[in-house]
């Protein structure tokens, strides 16, 4: 009777290392396809003219956001100039998959990571990582996100930022582990 609770425990930590596993692989993936598709949408033709002034009905051309959530996964995106100023910015809930408004204090947030992104690129830094990634943890809000600097090709001007995430929240594991033999919860 005395070696049950030590088989229980090592079969606790067992399911405790297999879900850490789980959950390490989903973060890594997850946030490399996230800086993947960032990358290569701030390298777009369009979206560069977009930020000149130069192709205002890129966004419509291209899908809305409701699209890239849906194709991507993608909860929120949001287009900047040069100056910092919005240009396009749209954000869903992932639970109902409506648009709803920014979390209070975090628009200010992203404005942060965002200005040190242009900031880096304007002053001629080491630019060997394009832009930010990673998790961002604000208040309430786990997100993983990408800033990149929007630019024709590595060298040219930045001509803006854009700003891609999506929350890590209940929704995105029910999502993420409908494949797996794995229940989360945020």
């Amino acid at each position: 009777c005395a070696a049950r609770p030590k088989v229980r425990r090592q079969w606790e930590e067992r399911c405790r290392s297999r879900h850490a596993a789980i959950l390490e692989d989903l973060f890594d993936s997850s946030g490399r396809n996230l800086a993947l598709e960032a990358r290569e949408t701030a390298r777009r033709d369009g979206l560069v003219l977009f930020t000149q002034g130069r192709d205002p009905g890129f966004t419509a051309k291209n899908g809305d956001a409701a699209g890239l959530r849906d194709h991507f996964g993608i909860d929120f995106l949001i287009i900047k100039d040069y100056s910092g100023s919005d240009l396009y910015a749209a954000y869903h809930d992932p639970q109902t998959g409506n648009a709803m408004a920014a979390p209070e204090g975090f628009i200010q947030k992203l404005n942060e990571f965002s200005a040190r992104v242009l900031e880096k690129h304007a002053h001629g830094a080491d630019t060997s990582t394009p832009g930010k990634e990673g998790l961002l943890l604000f208040n309430d809000i786990v997100c993983d996100i990408a800033i990149m600097p929007i630019m024709a090709h590595p060298g040219a001007p930045v001509t803006g930022t854009l700003v891609m995430g999506q929350f890590l929240n209940d929704a995105f594991f029910r999502k993420a582990t409908r494949k797996e033999d794995a229940v989360f919860a945020f």
